[in-house]
């Protein structure tokens, strides 16, 4: 199972449970977005929750109802103007089983007057069986934390970046021609492995406005994730014999980038 995908089954049980609050570590806003929006679909064909009671809250779309994507009017574009609607949603209009995404929250990593707030918010979720979902990668303040759990999605393995190249050229097979076959799909997944997805995606489509993706455009996938790796912190380029690849502990350094602790 992918990570995606236990993320998901992790999140669908935390908001069966309405787990007050969810905080999703995760630096990829949109995918992580999509999953959520999958996982709510679920839940609403399941008959857990009612679709009208999902929303998300990004800087540039402000407070938008998840499923039908439509923003919610006279909210304002900021964190504090999402949660004050979700506040009213809770308290004036006495709505159950509210879900609200927030994208980007301030620092709640210690107590200070943003967490205060949003434990007030998390009070109030569970006293109506809400979730507030966060994006936040740090650490969170203890007292917050102790209301909600964990979920974390991290960037696409090799089975959900075979799933997303072999959609990529499947939609484009009728405009470019494709030499590729599965197992270069699969060498392709292997080499992108790692990336967000937003990145293999500009990849792919770095090779099909070409026309044609040709057997030897591989080395281009292999030249990009090197260039993007090249650009991150506590990693180094190492050589390994792909031959040792599947020994205990090395299946993770065989595509040459790893973190410096682990190999």
């Amino acid at each position: 199972m992918s990570n995606k995908k236990d993320a998901a089954s992790l999140l669908k049980r935390y908001l069966i449970a309405r787990i007050p609050l969810i905080v999703l570590k995760t630096i990829e806003t949109a995918r992580a977005l999509d999953m959520i929006r999958d996982v709510s679909l679920e839940l609403v064909q399941e008959g857990w929750l009612d679709g009208k009671s999902f929303y998300a809250h990004t800087m540039s779309k402000g407070v938008y109802n998840l499923f039908t994507n439509q923003a919610v009017g006279n909210t304002g574009s900021s964190v504090l103007s999402a949660m004050d609607f979700t506040v009213k949603l809770l308290r004036q209009d006495q709505k159950l089983n509210q879900t609200m995404v927030l994208t980007e929250v301030p620092d709640i990593s210690g107590e200070n007057g943003d967490s205060q707030r949003i434990l007030d918010l998390i009070s109030l979720a569970s006293e109506m069986y809400g979730t507030v979902i966060v994006f936040y990668n740090n650490s969170v303040w203890n007292t917050l934390q102790w209301h909600g759990l964990i979920v974390t999605l991290d960037m696409p393995d090799e089975e959900e970046m075979y799933a997303l190249i072999k959609g990529q050229l499947d939609g484009n097979r009728s405009q470019v021609t494709i030499e590729w076959d599965d197992s270069n799909v699969k060498e392709a997944a292997a080499t992108l492995a790692g990336v967000t997805q937003i990145e293999a995606t500009n990849v792919m489509s770095a090779l099909l406005v070409k026309g044609i993706v040709k057997k030897e455009d591989m080395a281009e996938v292999r030249s990009a994730k090197n260039r993007l790796f090249s650009n991150i912190s506590g990693l180094e380029r190492i050589d390994v014999d792909p031959a040792m690849k599947d020994v205990g502990g090395l299946r993770a350094c065989a595509t040459g980038w790893t973190r410096r602790r682990n190999c």
